[in-house]
């Protein structure tokens, strides 16, 4: 393994379905309700940590950690809809 070169910079395929991927998420983001929304945009978008998410929500660490776990808990089955839901339109087309 030692020999072989390093591996060059992604190509355009890659960046352009990291792009999509990003922007995919973002807008499921963007769907979620406002208590589930506001903790993962600060956490996830603006670097925050979950202590400093608490004093800004003025709520819990625990009411914090919760709403994370639940707001990518929503996320994570939204985007398995929609990943779903575009393969059975694909599959379709095919058929």
């Amino acid at each position: 393994m030692e020999i072989l070169p390093e591996r060059a910079a992604d190509s355009t395929e890659e960046i352009y379905l990291s792009n999509v991927s990003a922007q995919l998420v973002y807008q499921a983001v963007l769907e979620l309700p406002e208590f589930l929304r506001t903790p993962i945009v600060l956490h996830y978008y603006e670097d925050l940590s979950v202590e400093e998410i608490a004093f800004i929500l003025a709520k819990p660490t625990g009411t914090v950690k919760s709403r994370l776990w639940r707001g990518r808990a929503r996320l994570r089955h939204m985007l398995k809809v929609e990943y779903d839901e575009q393969s059975h339109s694909s599959i379709e087309k095919l058929s």
